[in-house]
Order: C-alpha cells, then structure tokens, then sequence
C-alpha cells in the first residue's frame, strides 16, 4: 500500500516540474522575442531602400486570336455516285495532287467513249465534205454543216471528260488529312462532305485591334503570343496584313500576322493547333519612357497601391497609380517622383511617419527586429479591431 502511495506521489511531483519548466521556457522565448509597445513605437525601424528612376517603358495591346492554318477546305463530292476506294489513312501527310477518293466512274466512262464515238463520226463526215467543197455552193453548204456539228461533237467529247474527273477526288494542295465521314460502297450525293484538308505551315494568328489603338500597328511589326491554358508557351510572329476596313458593329480591325515557328514543331505540336484560342500581346509605345520602382515596393490595400518613401528619416505613405509591369520592375503613373527613396524592405509593420534607418544590407539581429516589429504591430491592430 506504501508502494502505490510513493509512486502516486512521484507522478505529481514530475507532472508539477515539468508544467513548471514549461512556464520557464515560455517566459524566456516571450522576453527574448517580445517587444515592447513604447520601444516598438520609439526606435527606428531599419529599411532598404531603391531610387525611383527614368527608364524605357512598354505599353501594349492584349487581345484574344484565333489560330488559323494556311490553308483549309472542306473537300465535297462534285457528283451523286458511289464510293469505289478511299485512298488516304485520317491523320496522314498527302502531297499536293495525291489521290484522296475514288468513285464508281463506270456510268461516266460510258459517256466518254459514246462522245468519242460521235466525235469521230462527225470528223470523218466533214474531212469527206472537205474534199468535194469545190464543186459548187451545195457542197460547200453541207461542209460547213458538218463542221458545226464536228464542232459539237469536240464541245461534248471534252465535256465528258471533265465530268469523269469529278469522279476523283485529288488533294488541291499539301496538308494534313482530317477524319473521314464516309466509307467505300457508300452512295453520296452531290455536294455531300467527305473530308477536311489543312496546310498548318505557316500557321498564322488572326486577332482584333481597337480603333483607338490601330494607327499603333503596322505590317511586320513582332507580336507575342500565348499559348495553352496557362499562357506560358510564348511564340514570336510577325503581322502580315491588316484589314483596311473596321468592323461596322464593334470599330475594331482584324489583324492577321505569321508565326515564327519551324515546319516540324508546328505539325508535330499538341497546342499549335489551327482554331485555338490564344493571347496576343503588340508594343504600342516602343522607345517611351516613365518613372520605374521595383515590383517588391508596392502594397496593396483593396484595389489601392501603395508604396513607402523614406523622407527626413521618416516613412512617408504615397497612393500610386501603376502602369505595366516587365523583368520585375513596374511602371508609376502618378504618385511619386524621379529620385525618390522607395523602401523595398522592412516594410512590414511600419506606418505612415515612422522613424526609419536607412541600410545598405540587414544583420541577422535586423532582421529578427524586423520581425518582432511585424509581431507587434499585428497585436496593435488586433486591440485597435476591439
């Protein structure tokens, strides 16, 4: 019984030392890292700070294009016939010329031999005419029939002609084959859809420019474009050609211009596809210049920017306007001014006329400051809030 009665004891004496230590720890960590509100307020806070300087600037026109192939068709049946062989694989390369779909033309060759038939009895008819022209104005009257009708014969041999080579379907141009909506021993009508053909290269992007912006651009200007669901394949081309008319119902301009990309990406590519939707960014104002701050300075306080300025050893609060933003430095509209000190760090926790130190480079033990400085001011805010 004493046992037990001992080793109870022993259990509170080690859960009481070790809530003891603990508070121990605790109050030490608390004087270590804690600061107090009136030295929070007097000392000065160490920043680094940057110039705002003059420098070249860009402004540009973003819009939404579409991608677009060089070429494209839609290949349609000329006649209402059966389908004898389809000659391509879906997908595949043809060459220009090549041999897409064969119809039945056994019907068509028919009429061609029937017109070949009367076209050589027609002929030999008037070469015997020919002959016997000479003797006298009869003679000459049915030659001159003859002919005619020699000459109709010809019309509707080459006729006939045509018309069987309608039964072939061949690629007007190289490209890539699309998927088929047909098969062999399918009858189609005149008119009807069989496949799709594109030629990609050169792939082209066409976009709009508003009017306002449109005396900004011109042919053979280098535009960027964006590409996939993140924008972050980023292709070179250059504008070919602007629509010389605006549109009636928004005034804006269509824009076609080239992309810079090899053959063999262009066919190979998963994104590079002719109807995608793409960004396009154009320089409307190149060799411009503006008043530039580094993009870390700037704060933001719902749909206000803002920056601090060191002034007379103080931190001065200044609203901004910003303009473009490029290589992590942004454009000032309205704000501040060339030359002043912009604080780029230590900004957290200072407010609008707080002493500050101006550094070169932080110490370790500044930028603990820097953090207990933060600390407090989030306890200040939160008094402020009750």
């Amino acid at each position: 019984m004493k046992t037990v009665k001992t080793q109870s004891g022993r259990r509170t004496w080690i859960i009481i030392g070790s809530f003891v230590a603990i508070v121990l720890v605790g109050a030490l960590l608390y004087k270590a890292f804690h600061v107090p509100e009136s030295d929070f307020h007097d000392e000065p806070q160490s920043v680094m700070v940057e110039e705002a300087k003059f420098g070249p600037v860009v402004r540009y026109v973003n819009s939404i294009g579409t991608l677009v192939p060089n070429d494209s068709v839609e290949l349609k049946s000329e006649v209402s016939a059966k389908i004898d062989k389809i000659c391509f694989n879906e997908g595949a390369i043809v060459e220009k010329g090549a041999l897409l779909i064969q119809f039945d033309e056994s019907l068509a060759n028919a009429k061609l031999m029937e017109a070949e038939a009367r076209y050589r009895k027609a002929k030999s008819e008037y070469d015997a005419l020919d002959k016997l022209a000479d003797r006298g104005a009869a003679a000459k009257i049915k030659r001159e029939q003859a002919l005619a009708e020699m000459d109709i014969s010809s019309a509707n041999l080459n006729s006939a002609k045509a018309e069987l080579e309608k039964y072939k379907i061949v690629a007007p141009f190289g490209g890539i084959i699309g998927i088929k909506s047909i098969s062999e021993g399918q009858f189609v009508q005149g008119g009807a859809e069989l496949v799709k053909l594109v030629d990609a290269y050169p792939l082209k992007v066409d976009f709009t420019v508003a009017e306002i912006d449109i005396d900004k651009i011109y042919v053979s200007q280098e535009v960027q474009v964006f590409v996939g669901g993140d924008s972050t394949q980023e292709y070179s081309a250059k504008i070919s050609a602007i629509e010389p008319e605006s549109d009636k119902l928004n005034h804006s301009f269509k824009v076609r211009a080239i992309l810079d990309v090899p053959e063999e990406i262009v066919i190979n590519s998963q994104t590079l596809k002719p109807g995608r939707f793409v960004k396009v960014r154009a320089s409307i104002n190149e060799g411009q210049k503006g008043i530039l701050i580094p993009e870390s300075a700037i704060e933001k306080s719902g749909n206000e920017a803002m920056v601090y300025i060191v002034s007379d050893g103080m931190a001065i609060r200044r609203v901004i306007i910003p303009g473009m933003t490029k290589d992590g430095f942004v454009e000032v509209l309205t704000g501040i001014n060339e030359g002043d000190k912009v604080i780029t760090k230590g900004v957290q926790g200072i407010s609008d006329g707080r002493q500050v130190t101006v550094r070169d480079e932080y110490s370790s033990e500044e930028i603990l400051k820097s953090f207990q400085n933060q600390a407090a001011a989030g306890k200040k805010r939160k008094r402020s809030r009750k």
